[in-house]
């Protein structure tokens, strides 16, 4: 166990996102449970970049990083749906998207090539794809049946869905317990994982996110609890 907790803290902050952005490996209990699900696909995670920018190189609190997030998506969903159906053109016109809004919210212009252009954003993804795949973290899927239970799509329509493998799993849980022995102890600020610690905070942010703007915008509004 020691030795899997050491290599859950190799992960850079950028293979730690891919894993909070990709289903658990246990989403048929999910799924049967009823408990909301983000269906996600390799094309969705242009976010890694941009949340790993966001943290890295600017001074945004978690608080301006939301209010970002909400805006994009907001204007992601009206704007680029007709470029959801293909990788190339939705990605660039995404990023030109989160461009326009971070400086609408916060005046701050990328200046990282990763972000600037969209060729480099998918290479750069598929190179962190290739590692966690080849190490056993994650996984392709067949589309899952969704058993009517909520869920939302993260960004293109997919052709299948990515899962954390049973390990990957292990590793990304052992790392949020970690997180919160981090926030008990009061030692989140200049630790080794605070970045880390900030991308699924991030995470938790845009699945709320998510799941707001999908009772909004959705083709049908969720029916409510009784």
């Amino acid at each position: 166990m020691a030795k899997e907790l050491e290599h859950a803290e190799m992960l850079s902050m950028e293979e730690f996102g891919i894993l909070c952005f990709t289903n658990s490996f246990y989403l048929d209990d999910e799924l049967n449970n009823k408990i909301e699900v983000v269906m996600t696909s390799k094309p969705t995670y242009f976010w890694i970049p941009v949340l790993s920018h966001l943290i890295r190189s600017t001074d945004l609190s978690n608080e301006d990083i939301k209010v970002f997030i909400e805006l994009s998506l907001n204007s992601l969903m009206t704007k680029n749906e007709v470029r959801w159906n293909n990788r190339a053109l939705g990605i660039e016109g995404m990023l030109a998207t989160l461009e326009s809004v971070l400086f609408y919210t916060s005046r701050i212009k990328f200046n990282n090539p990763v972000l600037e252009h969209q060729s480099l954003v998918g290479s750069f993804i598929d190179e962190i794809l290739e590692r966690l795949e080849s190490h056993g973290l994650i996984e392709d899927h067949n589309i899952e049946m969704l058993n009517g239970s909520p869920s939302v799509m993260m960004g293109l329509m997919p052709l299948g869905f990515t899962k954390r493998t049973r390990l990957g799993e292990e590793i990304y849980l052992k790392l949020v317990s970690k997180f919160r022995k981090m926030e008990l102890q009061n030692e989140i600020t200049g630790a080794p994982l605070e970045n880390h610690y900030r991308l699924n905070l991030l995470w938790e942010i845009f699945k709320k996110s998510l799941f707001t703007m999908e009772e909004t915008y959705g083709p049908t509004k969720k029916k409510s609890k009784k």
